[in-house]
């Protein structure tokens, strides 16, 4: 609630620095791990060796706090088979600058209740819960978590997506930019290469 009244007042600010991705995610196995286990749940992070040894610079306590808030979620609505975690570094064209940049990506997927396409419209907003499955699993939140996550991801530069069918899970989506870091001159002759070619062949 204290970084919901900050937002909205024009004074919340960042925390940003170096950290490794491996190190955060190791926090939420270790934090998660333990707990899924006690469910019956999988809990796996899907991420390729090359994203993990990366170092990515932003405020990674409140990645982590998204972060929490969407494993949370998926942990109490989801009774059996498994939450997924998946986590990749991109390369993303910043119009602005005219350069490019990397963007953390995150995924938190799992095989819970799901969400109707209703429910999913209101999901963001402020005290915008799911009614129906907060009942059926009697479980309960002030619907602040999401808009929260929501404001968040977008002071880092990102967005925050949801994609889920009632009854087949849930997987939430988003991603934070990279700020005052690009890359170096021959990935941005690589990347820059590879839109040529792509606006080739279509055209």
């Amino acid at each position: 609630i204290l970084d919901l009244a900050k937002m909205q007042a024009g004074t919340f600010a960042l925390n940003e620095a170096d950290f490794a991705v491996r190190t955060l995610v190791e926090e939420l196995e270790y934090m998660f791990g333990f707990q899924c286990a006690k469910k019956g749940l999988v809990f796996r992070v899907a991420a390729s060796e090359a994203d993990l040894a990366a170092t990515f610079h932003s405020d990674v306590g409140r990645v982590r706090q998204v972060l929490m808030n969407l494993i949370s979620n998926a942990l109490k609505f989801t009774q059996r088979g498994s939450v997924i975690v998946g986590v990749a570094v991109r390369r993303k064209f910043e119009p602005e600058s005219f350069s490019f940049g990397r963007a953390l990506e995150f995924s938190v997927r799992d095989t819970g209740v799901g969400i109707s396409a209703e429910d999913a419209k209101d999901l963001f907003k402020l005290f915008g819960t799911v009614k129906k499955h907060r009942d059926g699993l009697n479980q309960r939140g002030t619907g602040l978590g999401l808009s929260i996550s929501k404001m968040l991801t977008q002071s880092m530069g990102g967005e925050i997506t949801v994609q889920s069918q009632e009854g087949f899970g849930t997987t939430f989506m988003f991603y934070i930019k990279e700020k005052n870091r690009y890359l170096d001159k021959d990935e941005e002759n690589k990347e820059q290469s590879r839109i040529n070619r792509d606006f080739e062949f279509s055209c």
